[in-house]
């Protein structure tokens, strides 16, 4: 294998596979920015390729993954085919939507981070179909952030949310494909499946059937792949954003903003009233691996201070094989917090503004807890660690890729 040999994803080995008859009737999730290697979009190929497409499903941003984050989005049609939305009052298909299907194909791309919920979304499909005896067909996509490295440990028992389920790590080190066959794991199936009033998955299905990649190896970055890259979300521009994400996608739990509104989110990450040249300073010193720090001045578009000049700082990540996201980030929040004591704020829930939604991302309230009594980094960093060895151990059986050339 060369550098330039292309990543073959799965959604063209099931392509190549040929389609089932045309009295079948299939469904699909997906989205427009989950595209084939020339460019067109999934849905487009299958049916060219006759494919008996009947359904399609769009998870969170969707079906165009134009939407903001939390916006929630209604069913659709597009070429004369009905797209049920999967993030709204709906987060699981009804049975409705499965029954007269014969089976689901499932490509997305996702970003390698529990926050992300395509995930989930995914996640709920597979469920319900194994309930309905329905074929699941998972067509594998790279992690754009490489799948050879996990960074924070597992997701702590009944904390789960719509940012962390299955108990995941931050930075969780598997492909979609992986991630479904680590769905199948004792320990992701000791969790309350995803917005379900049962307590337990069901058992995992033999109908569940994944299409591996071709030309791929786990510590690849999107770059690697030959792959066009397009947004699988607003705020997701290129996968740069999405190496810094499992990082900074920390600051959604404050009232720092975390770039929204600029042309560099989840890169850049600053406020009115933050001192730019301090805390630019204050990170440089700490000499974190893999990463440099500049000052920021951005006027954000929309979302957090929208409108409002804003100071801070940016990432520039110069070596992604030792730089820790995770770590980052938290040595950028709780620098924030320790210069701006009397102006930062953790960002309450809107559902419910008691709690505060950097509990979701963080797997609980000992974080916040412990940065708030004014403990240092390392030990808020090592909050984000715990239970990393039940994770690896669980990761570590769904794993299919190598190292080396395949």
């Amino acid at each position: 294998m060369t550098n330039l040999e292309r990543t073959r994803p799965g959604i063209e080995v099931l392509i190549q596979a040929g389609p089932p008859p045309r009295s079948q009737r299939l469904g699909l999730l997906t989205n427009q920015s989950t595209i084939m290697p020339d460019g067109r979009s999934v849905w487009r190929a299958l049916l060219e390729a006759e494919f008996p497409l009947a359904r399609l499903f769009g998870p969170e941003h969707g079906f165009a993954a134009q939407a903001q984050d939390t916006v929630e989005i209604d069913d659709s049609i597009l070429q004369g085919l009905n797209v049920v939305s999967l993030y709204g009052e709906r987060r699981r298909p009804d049975p409705e939507h499965l029954q007269d299907l014969d089976a689901v194909i499932i490509d997305i791309q996702e970003i390698g981070c529990r926050y992300y919920t395509y995930l989930y979304t995914a996640a709920a499909l597979i469920e319900e179909c194994e309930i309905l005896g329905i074929p699941a067909l998972i067509c594998d996509r790279p992690n754009p952030i490489g799948a050879d490295i996990v960074e924070g440990g597992a997701l702590p028992h009944g904390t789960e949310s719509e940012v962390g389920g299955y108990g995941l790590a931050p930075r969780h080190g598997l492909t979609l494909g992986e991630y479904a066959q680590y769905l199948r794991t004792d320990f992701a199936r000791s969790y309350t499946p995803y917005r379900s009033t049962a307590r337990r998955r069901p058992t995992p299905s033999p109908k569940t059937t994944i299409f591996w990649m071709e030309h791929y190896r786990r510590e690849m970055l999107f770059s690697g792949t030959a792959l066009p890259w397009k947004p699988p979300s607003p705020n997701l521009p290129g996968p740069d954003t999405a190496l810094v994400y499992p990082g900074t996608c920390l600051f959604e739990g404050t009232n720092i903003s975390e770039g929204r509104g600029t042309t560099r989110p989840f890169e850049i990450v600053g406020a009115p009233w933050l001192e730019a040249e301090k805390l630019r300073d204050t990170l440089s010193s700490m000499e974190l691996p893999g990463v440099i720090f500049s000052t920021a001045a951005f006027v954000p578009t929309f979302s957090a201070f929208a409108g409002e000049a804003c100071r801070g700082v940016q990432l520039h990540v110069t070596d992604p094989a030792s730089y820790n996201a995770l770590r980052t980030g938290v040595e950028m929040l709780h620098t924030i917090r320790a210069q701006n004591p009397n102006t930062f704020s953790w960002r309450p829930l809107w559902e419910d503004p008691t709690r505060s939604f950097i509990d979701h991302l963080a797997g609980g309230s000992a974080f916040r807890d412990a940065i708030d009594r004014g403990c240092s980094s390392e030990d808020a960093y090592r909050l984000l660690c715990r239970n990393t060895e039940e994770y690896a151990r669980a990761r570590e059986e769904s794993l299919h890729y190598p190292g080396a050339a395949i």
